[in-house]
């Protein structure tokens, strides 16, 4: 998806996502706001968008625009090695017990034949 948001007509920030979000049905839904930012004498525009990624998945973006500037987003808060690395064991664990279960799984037989009244 695209985003521009100008100001006086000019394009203060213009581009494609850096990932894709999911579209509002209409401009209605479009969810933003201007923040005045305490102790300076400027505003912010935020515009809140649902990015589209698997349930249950953090996706971290490291730009807002294809080809923008780039952040470390393992350098966040929340985002250290040893919470990525508990991350890792928790899905080894939850993959190895899902590969037992399909291991011991027995098959079920169903008779496709219509049942008579």
């Amino acid at each position: 998806g695209k985003v521009a948001v100008r100001v006086g007509g000019q394009a203060a920030v213009e581009g494609r996502l850096r990932h894709r979000v999911k579209a509002p049905e209409d401009d209605l839904e479009l969810d933003w706001e201007l923040v005045d930012l305490p102790g300076l004498d400027s505003r912010l525009v935020r515009v809140t968008v649902d990015k589209e990624a698997p349930q249950g998945v953090a996706l971290w973006w490291d730009s807002l625009l294809q080809g923008g500037p780039t952040i470390d987003v393992g350098s966040l808060q929340g985002r250290d090695a040893a919470g990525q690395r508990s991350f890792a064991e928790a899905w080894e664990e939850a993959h190895r017990i899902f590969q037992e279960k399909v291991k011991n799984h027995k098959p079920v037989l169903l008779d496709p034949s219509p049942e008579e009244p």
